[in-house]
Parts: structure tokens; sequence; C-alpha cells
């Protein structure tokens, strides 16, 4: 008896006329603490649909689920024989689910078009001109092309989770859970190639230039303002950092060819340049290529703001992070030597 084991249950519960009638509030209640007496089948059945969207479960036809009368007695018993599997995503449409899903309707620019206007229209055209002028800007730079084909197990990864909150970019696209804050596995450059790329960034005035990162200042520079530093890393965007992104990011990157170097800089911590503010990155992915080893500095590492205080991500020279953009992070304090990457 609900009533007699549930005392979040008891109160709703007394005074329903009918068996149908309780049915209906524990199901409530089992969906959704915040059912009450009031919620009507029609609230009730877009929580149903949430609940079996989230686990996988699209057994709507091709009108959607209706919440008449003659419907929900089945989707409910529907719900019940699947609430034990787990969540598998968590995001809906702002209502809960229309038609045979819950994702949001692909935008129909046009259709936008006329019904906001012409202002919003120019808008719509000077955003997808900026972003033609940006990508052709990275491709004067940094390498555009097809990527090199990997050996096997070379994008192996460790996957972190990025918490409960998916990227802004492609919300849709990744599944719960989150686990997309992704370290390789083994190096992705080897240390002696490292120790390199940072004695010629140092020749080519990185170890003496610094700039602003919020409060905090920064040791490093540009890599599009050091041209043999940019060489390499030009050299290894396409024999492996493109066809790897490509390879651990499959949900949203079709091939190497349609990704772009954006923002790319080596920065040097020390105790006179020790942290970064917590950010986001500008890119829709973003990544940090460990280039000093560990035992050259203490403290440091890529902290990651949803695992709480004190939680910081090292890694060892020549290793690599790739992450969606979105997340929040900062470089954690070095306390003593120095660190590049």
């Amino acid at each position: 008896d609900p009533q007699r084991r549930s005392p979040t249950a008891s109160a709703p519960l007394r005074g329903f006329r009918s068996p149908e009638e309780r049915q209906k509030m524990l199901l409530a209640l089992l969906v959704s603490a915040a059912a009450t007496a009031d919620t009507s089948d029609h609230e009730l059945a877009q929580r149903l649909k949430l609940s079996l969207w989230q686990r996988g479960v699209l057994e709507c036809g091709a009108d959607g689920c209706g919440a008449s009368s003659a419907e929900f007695p089945r989707l409910a018993a529907t719900w019940l024989s699947q609430q034990h599997l787990p969540i598998v995503r968590l995001r809906g449409g702002a209502d809960g689910c229309g038609g045979t899903s819950c994702e949001p309707p692909s935008a129909n620019l046009d259709a936008l078009r006329a019904e906001l206007g012409e202002e919003f229209a120019a808008a719509l055209d000077q955003n997808e001109a900026d972003h033609a002028d940006d990508c052709a800007a990275s491709c004067e730079s940094f390498y555009c092309g097809p990527g090199a084909q990997l050996p096997a197990g070379a994008a192996e990864a460790r996957s972190h989770s990025m918490g409960s909150v998916p990227p802004e970019d492609f919300a849709d696209a990744f599944k719960f859970p989150l686990d997309l804050i992704r370290v390789t596995a083994s190096p992705l450059i080897p240390p002696d190639e490292a120790e390199a790329a940072v004695a010629v960034a140092n020749e080519e005035g990185m170890s003496s230039n610094e700039y602003a990162s919020g409060k905090y200042k920064l040791g490093g520079d540009w890599v599009k303002k050091m041209p043999r530093t940019r060489a390499w890393f030009n050299s290894r965007l396409e024999s492996l950092i493109f066809p790897t992104i490509a390879a651990l990011f499959p949900e949203i990157v079709s091939s190497a060819s349609v990704l772009r170097a954006h923002s790319v800089a080596i920065l040097k911590y020390n105790s006179s340049h020790p942290r970064t503010d917590v950010h986001v990155d500008d890119g829709i992915l973003a990544m940090t290529l460990a280039l000093s080893p560990r035992a050259n500095y203490t403290g440091g590492g890529t902290f990651f703001e949803h695992l709480g205080e004190g939680s910081v991500l090292p890694m060892e020279q020549g290793h690599c992070t790739f992450r969606p953009g979105s997340v929040r992070h900062g470089g954690h304090p070095v306390t003593a030597g120095g660190r590049g990457n």
C-alpha cells in the first residue's frame, strides 16, 4: 500500500475516489516529485515521454504520443515496463517531447528569415560571411586539408566527464554520460620533439613575451607569429592532431578536412606567470598539448571547474587533452619550475 510505505505519497493519494485515480497519481509521483493531484493527463504524458526518451525508448508513432484517455494507459504501461533502463540522455524540448522524439526540430532558416524580417536575415547573412572569412583566414596561417591515416591505436584516450551540461555547440550530437574530456593514452608526440618545439619557440622570442589573460599575465606567444614553430605545428596538424580529433569526436567531425585551427598559442607558466583565469575557449573543440616533463615544475596541470576545487588533470610531456571548447577550465598555478604547453 503506497500510503503506508511512502509518507510523501500518502497526502496526495488520500481522498482519490477510484483505483484509476490512485494509479495515475502514484505514476505521477514516480515520474516527478513535482506532480500533484491537479497534474493533467497532457502534462503527465509529456513527462512520461521525456522519461522514455531519456532511456532511449522511442516507441511513439508518427504522430507522437497523445495524451487522450485512450493513449494514456498505453503510454503509462510502456513507462512502467521500461523505467529500469539507465538514463542515456537528458536534454529535451521545452515542453518535454513533441512528435517522435524530444530532439528540437532543425532550424528552418528560410522560415525564420520570413518570420523575423530583413534585420534578422541581414544578421544571419553577416554571421555566415564572418564564419567563411574566419575559415579562410585560418587556412592562410594553418594547415587545411585531408589528414594522414592514423596507425591503429593512435587515437586511444582516457575519457573524463565534462559534467551534466552538454557542450554549447552540437549539444544534441553527444549522448550522456558526457565523457568528452579525452586525454591521450600514450604521448601524441615524442618527448624530444616537444623539447625541440619549445627550444625553437624560445629562439623566436616566445620566452621574453607576455600578455594578459584576465587578471593574470602569461608568458608565451601566438604560434602564427613564429614562422618555424608554425611550420612544425602545421606538419603535426596534418599528420596527427586533425586526424586524432576526427577519430575522437566522430559525432561532429566528418573528416579531418573540415577542421580549422583558430587560436593557437604556446604558453609558458612559472612562478611569475603561474596560471590563467578560469575560462572557456572560443573553438567548438579545444586541445592542450603538454610540452614540458612534469619533473620540471611543481603544481600546474589543467583545472576543470566542474570537478571541484583542487581537482587537476595533469599530463606528462607529449600527451594531449582534447575537449569541447565550452568546458570551463584554467591553468592551475605553477609554484616552482617551468611548464610549457
